[in-house]
Formats: structure tokens, C-alpha cells, sequence
């Protein structure tokens, strides 16, 4: 079971948090990504990403007591614990079950199972207010739903993503797993699974919302994402001109 020895997860604990759990045999490799959610302190509830395994020996996440646990079908169950340092709303930070303040973070490092030591104070997300996409795409083409929407013509605020800054209370943002390879450098990794649905998803849209515009990250920032060239690939799915943004 890959795990840090961090602070575990109880039935109290409040907070989002996205869990990968994996078991390594000698030809196979079993595990879940799942994204687990706590708001109110009673009750834990668990949206699996993906998973992969037999039937008879898969893992997955069961929630003991009201605490959530990893738990694997031969080995038993396992404490969940949490990998880097929380905010607090007094503005102090808690890793490994110990409160620090800002400055006293910068001198801690948190050590991942791969051996790699990252600075404690690296480690509590962007602080964005929301997250990044409405919807995400998986391997094997499946498709995620990240941010609730209506699915109507306006973007609500409850519906907004931090997609692309300057744009997000008029757009939807959708992601696929991957973009990159092994050394994190952009790459259009796209299984042809994620094409597929890729290509349904934006005619869908599309068939939803006649008058939108489709477009990649990369033309409104100096990024790679999503690491293809969206207008070529637009042009290449036979989209209606007039769906597809051009930069001006």
C-alpha cells in the first residue's frame, strides 16, 4: 500500500480531499482515485474517478464508522491519511497533526513515497476558490462531472470554474487526463478513448448551445494546454466554422 505517514482522517474531520491508493503484485497493479468530501462533519461521501483490478481483489473505499478507509478484498482495511499542509481559518497551517505558522512551514518538507522532498509550504493548493474545469475526461473515455451546471445558457456563480482568467463567468472548462510525459513536458497524450469522447462532448455542447464558441487554452495565455492545437483538431472533426474561435 503506497501511503504517508501523515495525519489520518477522522470521523470529524471536515474538508475535500482526492485519494489514490494502489497495490503493486508481481504482473498487476490494483487502485482508485477517488475524490472523498466531508462538509459537515457527519457525513462522508466518496465519487470514484477510476478504478482498476479484478473483482475479486480490486480496492476500494469504505466508510467504517464514519471514517473513510482504504480497503483492499484480501489485506484488509486502512487508515486514509492526509498528505500536506492544511489552512486554518486562523491562518495557521496544520502538517503532520501539528500547527504552524507561515513562516515555520517554509523550514518543514514532506517527504512522498517516490522519496522526493517537497517544501511543506508547497503543498496547500493555490488557494483558488474553485476548481479549474466543469468536467474531466479519463483514460478509457469517461466522462467526470467536477463542478455542477444547469446545462442552461448562463453562467452562474455557482456554476464558474478557474479555467482561463478573464473568461471564466462566460465559459465552461473541460479537461482530459493527461497532457504531458513522463518528464511533465507538454504532449498530446489523448488514449483514443478520450478523443472519441472529446469530439462527442464538444457536439453535444454544441447541439445544447448552437451560438458558443470552442477554443483551447493556449489561445488566450502562453501555455501548452491542452497540448494540441484545438483549432486544427476542430477543423479536423468537421465543427461548423462558425462554433470554432479564431484569435484575433
Amino acid at each position: 500500500m503506497r501511503g504517508a505517514n501523515n495525519a489520518s482522517l477522522t470521523a470529524t474531520t471536515q474538508g475535500e480531499y482526492l485519494v489514490h491508493a494502489s497495490i503493486e503484485g508481481t504482473s498487476t497493479v490494483q487502485g482508485i482515485t477517488a475524490i472523498i468530501r466531508n462538509t459537515n462533519a457527519t457525513n462522508w461521501t466518496v465519487t470514484v474517478l477510476s478504478q482498476s483490478g479484478s473483482s475479486s481483489n480490486h480496492v476500494g473505499i469504505v466508510i467504517d464508522d464514519n471514517v473513510p478507509k482504504v480497503r483492499t478484498w484480501h489485506t484488509g482495511s486502512y487508515a486514509i491519511t492526509i498528505r500536506g499542509a492544511l489552512k486554518n481559518a486562523d491562518g495557521t497551517f496544520t502538517f503532520l497533526g501539528k500547527k504552524y505558522t507561515s513562516a515555520q512551514l517554509k523550514n518543514l518538507t514532506l517527504i512522498l513515497p517516490s522519496g522526493k522532498a517537497v517544501a511543506a509550504d508547497k503543498t496547500n493548493g493555490r488557494g483558488w476558490s474553485a476548481l479549474g474545469y466543469t468536467d474531466m475526461i479519463l483514460l478509457d473515455g469517461s466522462l467526470v462531472r467536477l463542478t455542477d451546471n444547469n446545462e442552461d445558457d448562463i453562467v452562474d456563480s455557482w456554476e464558474i470554474t478557474n479555467g482561463v482568467a478573464g473568461i471564466n463567468n462566460v465559459s465552461r472548462h473541460v479537461v482530459y487526463v493527461g497532457g504531458c510525459d513522463a518528464n511533465m513536458k507538454p504532449k498530446d497524450t489523448r488514449t483514443n478513448e478520450q478523443s472519441i469522447r472529446l469530439a462527442q462532448y464538444v457536439f453535444e455542447t454544441v447541439g445544447r448551445h448552437p451560438k458558443i464558441l470552442v477554443c483551447g487554452h493556449n489561445q488566450f495565455d502562453k501555455k501548452a494546454c491542452p497540448s494540441f492545437d484545438v483549432f486544427k483538431w476542430l477543423h479536423g472533426i468537421c465543427l461548423p466554422l462558425r462554433n470554432i474561435y479564431i484569435r484575433k
